[in-house]
């Protein structure tokens, strides 16, 4: 299982299943007392009575090996590509209490068989708490059936930039469900992400290519994402979001690299930050997950100038550099 215990042996199983007060095993007590319980009933039952607290045993086992995997992964299996990997057991422990506590209580009564249901009820007396589990398990589950599920994201060479694929079960997207596909992907927006400040969202019907990194995959379609303010752009295929745009650590990088090599760097650094934030609005608000905002608020210019002129004499203000 390799379960979290609270003490006790090394054997993450034994000390589960073990009811002791020492391990993680004592959050077992409360299966076990039920099934005792009804093991205590069956035997003061007459026979047709018996029959049913069998049969409810039997179905008690069969809903705890269901929570023991996980449905999710499962339904994904079942309805995308994705692969066997997905039929891993959950690390749920009130599953193997229960499925444990009802099979071992199921079979004493194998030794004292009394009464026989007919087939019809031992099979809904079987299924409906399985049905109602798996229902019950799924319907809360936000990404059973979603139009969109996230997939991974991919740092590109350039600084700012990345691509985040998306799995998606539409071919092609109508305005409304473009609308839909930003809203889904709103806290990944370069203005709420400091990571980045370009983002190409990259659309395909692969949760396999979504999830796992795959040299070959291709999206069916693309969004670019922009940190300041620059339009939404929308292309079928793999879209080219970064080429033709400069985001702020880019147009700094180009500042650094025009700066004159005799320069001293207290003196590059400000003309850096002269030329890339004068153009630069900032927001009554600090946001620090949007670079432009956060370098240029707290840039101090007029401190840094007045340090370079005491430092270097006001003559080097003058030199030029562009």
């Amino acid at each position: 299982m390799g379960g979290v215990v609270f003490g006790g042996g090394g054997s993450a199983f034994s000390d589960l299943i073990v009811p002791a007060p020492i391990t993680g095993g004592i959050l077992h007590v409360p299966s076990m007392v039920v099934a005792l319980a009804l093991l205590n009933t069956y035997r003061k039952s007459p026979d047709a009575t018996a029959a049913v607290l069998r049969t409810v045993l039997l179905s008690a086992t069969l809903v705890g090996v269901l929570m023991l995997i996980n449905l999710e992964r499962l339904f994904l299996a079942l309805t995308t590509d994705m692969e066997a990997s997905a039929f891993r057991m959950h690390k749920n422990y009130m599953g193997l209490f229960i499925a444990s506590d009802a099979f071992v209580a199921w079979a004493w009564t194998q030794f004292d068989r009394r009464g026989d249901l007919d087939r019809a009820r031992v099979l809904g007396v079987l299924a409906a708490p399985a049905i109602g589990y798996i229902i019950f398990a799924l319907s809360g589950n936000d990404r059973v059936g979603a139009d969109f599920l996230h997939g991974r994201m991919a740092y590109q060479p350039e600084r700012g930039d990345a691509i985040y694929w998306i799995y998606t079960r539409h071919e092609s997207l109508t305005e409304e469900q473009r609308l839909q596909a930003l809203e889904f992907m709103s806290m990944q927006h370069p203005n709420q992400n400091p990571n980045y400040q370009d983002l190409a969202l990259y659309f395909t019907t692969s949760l396999h290519d979504a999830k796992e990194h795959a040299p070959d995959a291709v999206p069916l379609f693309s969004a670019c994402l922009y940190e300041d303010q620059t339009p939404t752009r929308w292309e079928t295929g793999a879209a080219d979001c970064f080429t033709e745009h400069q985001n702020f650590s880019e147009r700094m990088e180009q500042a650094y690299a025009h700066m004159p090599k005799t320069l001293p760097n207290d003196v590059k650094n400000y003309f850096v930050a002269v030329g890339v934030c004068e153009q630069v609005v900032i927001d009554a608000e600090p946001r620090f997950d949007i670079e432009d905002q956060n370098y240029c608020r707290y840039a101090r210019l007029d401190e840094k100038r007045a340090d370079i002129v005491a430092k270097h004499g006001e003559a080097i203000l003058e030199t030029s550099v562009d």
